[in-house]
């Protein structure tokens, strides 16, 4: 019995068929098993106000199905800390990059403050501020300098350390993000030929008006009261020095060796016969 081409080529052209449709099967089922392999990703385990700074004790690195992983969502702790939520997040929720932001000036101060401190600026210059060297997340001590009198009227200038290793906040409203000066074109950088300061130099000293520092509350009060009754300047501490030391306070007696009273400079007193 003679078969007829036409029916070979249906036989043919249907085994193709079926042999493509099976391809496609198990591509989309490769794909759905996919989708149900387990991802890590990052949840809230309670509710958290918009504006916190993210720790490890907000989150829970959890498993869930690829398919449930919501666009944006971490899969890791690390990338999640430190950040700051720009809306509130529920418990269980996933934590989206969309709903965090980077600490800064758009987050705020408030959520850099260590939790039972308290944030104080202190005015600076060139000098008191050294020339723009202190940053944020520098360690420093603050000095008090008090011209006080006796019963006798007699005038003793003594200098103390009133604190030791007191984190800086800010310089200016700069938190610690570094400027983004890829925006600024090269013609802008450079100094004009007058032998001005540049943009940036200038941008730079617009950060470093105010030291914004972290004090106790009861510290809050002793540099405040030193402030306004005193001339405050400050030290800058290694980063890693942890012992505070104890100190006296410094006299006349302690640099010159000589026990006596201080004039105020440019003063004299004249006295006639």
């Amino acid at each position: 019995m003679k078969i007829k081409r036409p029916f070979l080529f249906a036989c043919l052209a249907g085994f193709l068929s079926l042999l493509f449709a099976y391809g496609f099967l198990k591509a989309r089922v490769a794909k759905l098993d996919a989708l149900e392999e387990p991802a890590n990703v990052v949840i809230s385990n309670q509710d958290i106000l918009e504006g916190t700074r993210l720790d490890e004790s907000l989150l829970t690195l959890a498993q869930a199905p690829k398919r449930f992983l919501q666009p944006g969502a971490l899969t890791s702790l690390d990338l999640a800390a430190g950040m700051v939520t720009q809306a509130p997040i529920l418990k269980g929720e996933q934590i989206l990059e969309t709903k965090l932001a980077a600490l800064g000036a758009i987050s705020g101060l408030s959520v850099k403050i260590p939790q039972g401190y308290r944030a104080l600026s202190l005015e600076i210059d060139e000098v008191s501020g050294m020339a723009g060297l202190i940053h944020p997340n520098n360690f420093i001590d603050l000095l008090a300098t008090f011209e006080m009198e006796d019963s006798s009227e007699a005038t003793q200038i003594a200098t103390y350390t009133i604190a030791q290793k007191i984190l800086v906040l800010a310089v200016g409203d700069d938190l610690g993000a570094a400027l983004d000066l890829d925006a600024i074109s090269e013609k802008t950088l450079k100094k004009n030929l007058f032998g001005g300061s540049s943009f940036t130099e200038k941008l730079a000293s617009q950060h470093k008006k105010t030291l914004t520092l972290a004090l106790t509350p009861k510290q809050v009060q002793e540099v405040e009261f030193a402030k306004n009754h005193g001339k405050i300047s400050m030290a800058l501490r290694p980063q890693w020095e942890e012992e505070p030391l104890d100190l006296n306070p410094t006299t006349a007696l302690d640099v010159v060796g000589f026990k006596g009273h201080l004039r105020r400079s440019n003063y004299r007193e004249y006295r006639g016969r």
